[in-house]
Order: structure tokens, then C-alpha cells, then sequence
């Protein structure tokens, strides 16, 4: 007649405080001469510990019908505590600049993944010069040992100022005027530090280089030039011997 088998484990803190018992029980129909090793998945029990440390763990197989047990030797189990860590939120930075991914806390092992098949491992992940296409979601997996905190996750978003510069004309004769323009997603528009204006009317006197410096929404900045040649009339002249009409 078959029996019901019950396996419990006894832990006990390295540290030499009193064992702790762990108890846990399952009922299995295995008969109760089945080896441990056969009747291990039926009678699995799970251990709890409210603390990282190391611990003393032997294994009790015991069948009620006849109190028959067996004992495993003590084995030394070891239990990590998860990583407690954090990341900075979604952020927004400009085109061609660095960003630096910082773990707040500290684990063993650190793991990052983001667009374009970017990994990295360490506390710290770094991207410099960073392009529209690396645009995202970044994540980060950090564990001591085999323990994982949370998956943590952060978006990085790239401000990419572009703009295009040209003139009506770049050749003027001297005392002539041009229009320069320009486009773009920027949201403010400095020509040569001083005229706030996506397009402005000059009058060179001499051939000039004009700077435009375009500002998107989030203070991000590129700076394009245009030149404007200024043509000077000139003339020559000769000596020469002339002949009247006959």
C-alpha cells in the first residue's frame, strides 16, 4: 500500500547562531522505497531566507507510513541579496554631445542595452557623440551573482538642430544689397551675434562672411556660415599712338 513521502530541509546560519529549522512538506504517491533521487520532483520544497549569508542546508526524507528517514549530508548554501539600484529618468540632450548613463547604488555585475545593438557593461555606460539614430530606450540589468534587481529602463532623446543657409545673390557690386535666409527646426535664429532673424538684408562693402547661429527649443546650437562677395568696378589704361582720319 503505498505510503505519503514528506522531505523537509534544516538550515542553520554559518555564523554559528542556532539552526533554524526550514520545514516544508508535499504529498507525493511515490511509494515510500523509491529512492530521494526518483521522487526528488514530486516532493520539491522551497526555502525561504530573509537575510544574505551562508548557510548550512540538509535535506529529510521521511514516509509516514512507517517513519523511516533519510538524511542527505549538510551542504553549504549561499544567499545573495538583490541589487538595490537606480537610473536617471528620460532626458533629452543635444546632437554630437556626450551622455553618461550613471548607476545610483551598487551591484556586482552591470549589464546595458540600447539602440543600434549598443551594450556595455560597469556602473557607468557612455555614449559620445551621440546622433539622432542612437535615439531610445536603454535599459540596465545589474545582479550580485545569480540575484537580479529589477530591469530598469531610460529614454534618451536626441534634439538634432538642422538648418540650411543661402543668399539672394552672392555677388553684389559695390553698394548692392542681398537677403540672407534660412530654415529649419531651430526656434531662434543670431546672424553675426546680434540680429535675431531667420532672415536678414545686408549691404556689404567688401566681400563679408555672415554667421548664423540656430537654437532649438532645448537650448541646443549649430552655427553655419555664408559668404557674400562684393565686386569692385576696375579699369586700365594704356599709352597709346593714334592716327587722325585722312
Amino acid at each position: 500500500m503505498s505510503g505519503a513521502a514528506r522531505r523537509s530541509a534544516i538550515a542553520g546560519q554559518k555564523s554559528g547562531a542556532s539552526p533554524k529549522t526550514h520545514e516544508g512538506s508535499r504529498t507525493a504517491t511515490d511509494r515510500c522505497a523509491m529512492p530521494l533521487r526518483e521522487t526528488a520532483t514530486a516532493l520539491e520544497t522551497s526555502l525561504s531566507f530573509t537575510s544574505a549569508g551562508i548557510y548550512y542546508v540538509r535535506l529529510r526524507n521521511t514516509c509516514s507510513s512507517t517513519n523511516a528517514t533519510s538524511v542527505t549530508p549538510v551542504f553549504t548554501l549561499q544567499v545573495n541579496a538583490a541589487p538595490v539600484v537606480s537610473i536617471a529618468g528620460s532626458q533629452t540632450v543635444c546632437a554630437n554631445s556626450t551622455v553618461t548613463l550613471q548607476v545610483t547604488g551598487s551591484a556586482q555585475n552591470y549589464y546595458w542595452l540600447g539602440p543600434c545593438a549598443f551594450t556595455s557593461t560597469g556602473s557607468t555606460a557612455v555614449l559620445p557623440s551621440i546622433q539622432s539614430f542612437q535615439a531610445g530606450t536603454y535599459s540596465l540589468m545589474a545582479s550580485n551573482g545569480m540575484c537580479f534587481a529589477p530591469p530598469l529602463t531610460t529614454q534618451i532623446n536626441v534634439d538634432a538642430v538642422n538648418v540650411n543657409v543661402n543668399t539672394s545673390e552672392p555677388n553684389l557690386c559695390q553698394g548692392g544689397s542681398c537677403t540672407l535666409s534660412a530654415q529649419g527646426n531651430a526656434q531662434n535664429w543670431v546672424w553675426n551675434s546680434t540680429i535675431n532673424s531667420a532672415s536678414i538684408v545686408v549691404t556689404p562693402s567688401v566681400s563679408t562672411i555672415y554667421t548664423l547661429l540656430a537654437v532649438s527649443s532645448s537650448s541646443c546650437t549649430r552655427s553655419e556660415t555664408i559668404q557674400v562677395t562684393v565686386v569692385q568696378p576696375s579699369i586700365s589704361a594704356n599709352n597709346a599712338t593714334l592716327c587722325l582720319p585722312a
